[in-house]
C-alpha cells in the first residue's frame, strides 16, 4: 500500500534497495521485478528519461545473464515508450519500435495470457497518444484498458490508466468528439 500512501517518488528508494537485496541473494527473478518497477514508476514520477534508459540497459545485461527473459519482456513496453518519447523512432504513434513492435508483444500477451502484460501495452500506446495529441487513438486505447484494468489487482498502473483516460475524455470533449 506504500504507493497509495505517499508519494509515487518515494518508492524509488525502497524499489532500488529491494532489487540489490534480491540480486545479492540469488533470487534473480524478485530482483528484476522490483527493478522493473522502479523503472515503471521513474517514468511516471518524472524522472529524466535518460536516466531510466541508462538504468534499463545495465538491467537488461543483468536479466539476460540471469536468464530472466520474461522479467525483462515486462519491461519493453515501458522501455520502448521511453524510446518514442526521447525521439529515437521516426514515429512516436507507430505500434514499430527500435525495440520492439506494440502489436507483435500484444499478441504475444495475448496468446500467452499475461494479462498485466496487455494492459501495461495499451496503457503505454495511450499515454503516448495522448502526449503526441492523437486524442482519437489514445481514446481507442483508453476505452480497452479501463475495461481491462478492472481485473487487476489495484497497482500503481490503474491510477495511471484512470489519470489518462481522464486526460483524453477531456480532450476529446474539448475538441467536441464524443467519447
Amino acid at each position: 500500500i506504500f504507493p497509495w500512501k505517499r508519494p509515487l517518488r518515494d518508492t524509488l528508494g525502497p524499489l532500488n534497495h529491494a532489487h540489490h537485496v534480491g540480486m545479492k541473494l540469488g533470487d534473480a527473478e524478485f530482483g528484476g521485478l522490483c527493478a522493473n518497477l522502479h523503472k515503471f514508476s521513474s517514468l511516471d514520477c518524472g524522472v529524466p528519461l535518460n536516466h531510466i534508459e541508462a538504468e534499463w540497459s545495465s538491467l537488461q545485461e543483468l536479466l539476460v545473464t540471469q536468464r530472466q527473459l520474461g522479467t525483462m519482456r515486462m519491461s519493453f513496453p515501458c522501455i520502448q515508450t521511453v524510446h518514442h518519447y526521447m525521439g529515437r523512432t521516426e514515429d512516436p504513434l507507430s505500434a514499430k519500435g527500435d525495440l520492439v513492435d506494440f502489436d507483435e508483444m500484444l499478441k504475444f500477451a495475448i496468446d500467452n495470457g499475461l494479462s498485466s502484460s496487455i494492459i501495461a501495452i495499451r496503457i503505454n500506446r495511450m499515454t503516448l497518444a495522448y502526449i503526441f495529441n492523437d486524442y482519437t487513438l489514445a481514446s481507442s486505447f483508453a476505452e480497452i484498458a479501463v475495461k481491462e484494468m478492472w481485473s487487476m489487482p489495484p497497482t500503481i498502473n490503474s491510477a495511471v490508466c484512470l489519470f489518462f483516460a481522464a486526460l483524453v475524455n477531456v480532450a476529446m470533449a474539448r475538441e467536441g468528439k464524443q467519447v
